[in-house]
């Protein structure tokens, strides 16, 4: 079922298809967090020694801060941008969403993020769990959430290759010198 033309904001984020697309990426990335954690980390036996578990305890305390930091900072500049991008898009102002277009989130941000990110998954990854299910699941849920995080950022960010803003932005608008 291909969504409609111009739907409102608040129907076009809840539409089924879009929130599909959203979870796509991340789910899959999950999985692979955890198969990488179950092949590489649970089936080796590697993992931080029980007298060490304090040391990356608060090492991941520390990144997580740091994570949610950064992450904050995108959210409150990507949200902004997204409003002002659908204030542009329903008042037709295409001359100034084509000028928003340029201001992305900087790259060194980004690696940033992505660096804090694989950091965390790692350091995860070398935890002894009880249990393989146990280590699957978290592992899993960690690498969804860190994947999440990007995505959300990531469509916020770029209008034009973005799951939520594909039915506002009007196709005429691309076609335009």
């Amino acid at each position: 079922m291909e969504p409609e033309k111009n739907l409102p904001a608040k129907e076009a984020v809840e539409n089924e298809t879009i929130q599909l697309q959203f979870f796509i990426r991340p789910t899959i990335m999950g999985c692979c967090a955890s198969l990488l954690w179950y092949f590489v980390f649970h089936k080796n036996d590697w993992h931080i020694p029980e007298g060490d578990e304090a040391i990356l305890w608060g090492t991941l305390s520390f990144l997580g801060i740091w994570h949610a930091i950064v992450t904050g900072l995108i959210f409150t500049k990507v949200w902004d941008e997204f409003v002002k991008f659908l204030d542009c898009i329903y008042e037709g102002k295409r001359e100034e969403f084509v000028r928003m277009l340029r201001y992305r989130i900087p790259l060194v941000l980004r690696t940033f993020l992505l660096v804090l990110s694989v950091m965390i998954q790692c350091l995860f990854s070398l935890l002894n769990f009880s249990t393989a299910w146990v280590g699957f699941l978290i592992t899993f849920c960690i690498g969804l959430m860190l994947v999440m995080f990007w995505e959300v950022a990531y469509n916020l960010d770029n209008p034009v290759k973005a799951v939520w803003y594909k039915t506002l932005i009007p196709v005429e608008w691309f076609f335009k010198q």
